[in-house]
């Protein structure tokens, strides 16, 4: 398997150019305070440096939107704008422990089990409830056919950033993305 950088990662889960008012959420939980919150970016370089730097603070469990955002206000269903991958959630499972077809495209360890990517030949424009609906179908039909998280196929789901750190155990556990 080939480990990917953040920036390769990001490169095949987000569509490759944004459109005007397109922008990429990072949602961050400071594990001191016990509070969320989130940022909004026009580039995946402005993401990955905001990424870097709560990284050096040591503290902070970082995720990513899946679905860009249509606006710089809210991670909420009405403002997710497009999808270039549907993925599945499969916890307390490792990468050795899998034999899935179709392949995915993407394995990330999450620190707590295996988040797996397939992405799509082209983004798909998410904005209205029927195109959010037929990715969430699909995301339910890879958690019926691999026995995943059901409660993460939701198209405004967030995921953790590759590269970092997860944070719900001491020590805490890397988060890395492979090509399988």
């Amino acid at each position: 398997m080939t480990t990917l950088t953040s920036a390769e990662f990001f490169a095949r889960v987000w569509p490759a150019r944004l459109m005007k008012n397109e922008t990429l959420e990072l949602r961050v939980k400071d594990q001191r305070e016990g509070r969320m919150f989130s940022e909004f970016f026009s580039s995946v370089p402005e993401f990955i440096n905001r990424v870097h730097q709560y990284q050096k603070e040591g503290r902070h469990d970082i995720f990513f939107g899946v679905a860009t955002r249509s606006s710089r206000h809210s991670g909420k269903k009405k403002d997710c704008m497009r999808v270039q991958c549907v993925w599945v959630d499969l916890d307390k499972r490792q990468i050795s422990q899998l034999d899935m077809k179709p392949k995915p495209s993407i394995l990330v360890e999450s620190g707590t089990g295996v988040h797996a990517y397939w992405i799509l030949d082209c983004p798909l424009l998410v904005q209205n409830e029927d195109r959010w609906k037929e990715i969430e179908a699909v995301n339910r039909g890879l958690v019926s056919r691999f026995d995943g998280d059901d409660g993460a196929i939701d198209v405004s789901r967030i995921l953790r950033v590759p590269n970092t750190l997860n944070y719900k155990y001491t020590p805490p556990r890397s988060v890395r993305a492979y090509l399988p």
